[in-house]
């Protein structure tokens, strides 16, 4: 009986482990898969920015116009994104990661 209660218990133990692993790697893909989108988006934002900017140049027949309004353009999505981190960032950081933590492992599939 001694014998069934520990072989019980460390086989919980190692369910837990497992468990936590497997938690944990789905919180380190999530953000892995987030970092990749992001650097995507980035490069994608990058030249379409200057694209637009050369455009915008071109049509003022000034290249240093429409690479300032460029920059004012990210100076006020900047000034935007900085009065409203908690609720448009922070907030949604928390919740998705709790959400990947939390998340029971058969709902997901």
């Amino acid at each position: 009986m001694l014998k069934r209660i520990e072989n019980y218990i460390s086989s919980r133990i190692l369910l837990l482990k497992v468990e936590a692993i497997e938690k944990v790697s789905d919180a380190i893909s999530v953000v892995f898969k987030r970092i990749i989108l992001f650097i995507i988006a980035g490069l994608v934002f990058f030249f379409a920015s200057i694209a637009v900017a050369i455009w915008i140049g071109e049509l003022y027949n000034s290249y240093i116009i429409g690479f300032f309004a460029i920059a004012a353009v990210y100076f006020l999505i900047l000034i935007i994104l900085f009065v409203f981190r908690k609720q448009l960032l922070e907030k949604n950081i928390k919740n998705d990661v709790i959400r990947t933590l939390f998340n029971d492992s058969s709902t997901q599939k």
